[in-house]
């Protein structure tokens, strides 16, 4: 049974509708800022961009993030449209792209643990694209908004992801140090006992 449509559905529907009757995507970008609501017109732009990119037509895909105005969008747009260009084998653009959501996120005035839930998702990808170095500082940027913060709960969430993905990367030892700032206790304990375990599956 399909699912029902929602709005992002719809929109980008109506958006696809014009590119195939025109075949002009600066007929596209028109229709996507006639929309008036924020929400819907910044999906709208990721959706699309995300769409050019899977047809190899990165230039404008990349243009359509440009559009997007709230910087957390913007980078989740960046983000997945490099997951794209990679797919191409397309490593240095998507490198640029990467850094260009890392540089939405702060240039903006995002919630902390919306952006470094970006953080994360890009380190991931920087660590696939082999660019170790600034994975790790991306992920150590995040435990050190985390310890900054006045709720150590708030954060634990985060310092686990922290956690977890150096564990993957074959980095135990600091992912300890960063288990153990997670709060409560008994979720700590679950924590550790968890990155033994997959250490060892490797």
């Amino acid at each position: 049974m399909n699912q029902p449509q929602t709005e992002y559905d719809i929109y980008k529907q109506k958006a696809l509708d014009v590119l195939h009757r025109t075949k002009s995507v600066s007929a596209v970008r028109e229709f996507i800022e006639s929309i008036s609501d924020d929400d819907y017109r910044d999906h709208t732009f990721l959706n699309m961009a995300v769409y050019l990119a899977k047809q190899g037509d990165f230039l404008d895909a990349v243009g359509f993030c440009e559009c997007i105005r709230r910087p957390l969008e913007r980078a989740d747009a960046f983000t997945d449209v490099a997951r794209e260009v990679k797919n191409f084998k397309g490593a240095t653009l998507a490198k640029d792209l990467l850094k260009k959501a890392i540089k939405a996120v702060n240039a903006g005035s995002c919630d902390p643990w919306e952006a470094t839930a970006v953080w994360l998702g890009v380190a991931n990808d920087m660590w696939l694209l082999e660019e170790r170095d600034e994975a790790i500082a991306l992920v150590e940027k995040s435990v050190a908004l985390c310890e900054n913060q006045s709720d150590p709960i708030a954060g634990s969430k985060t310092l686990a992801g922290c956690a977890r993905a150096l564990t993957r990367w074959g980095k135990l030892q600091r992912a300890l140090e960063i288990a153990q700032l997670v709060e409560p206790a008994t979720l700590r304990s679950l924590l550790l006992e968890e990155l033994q375990r997959n250490s060892k599956l490797g």
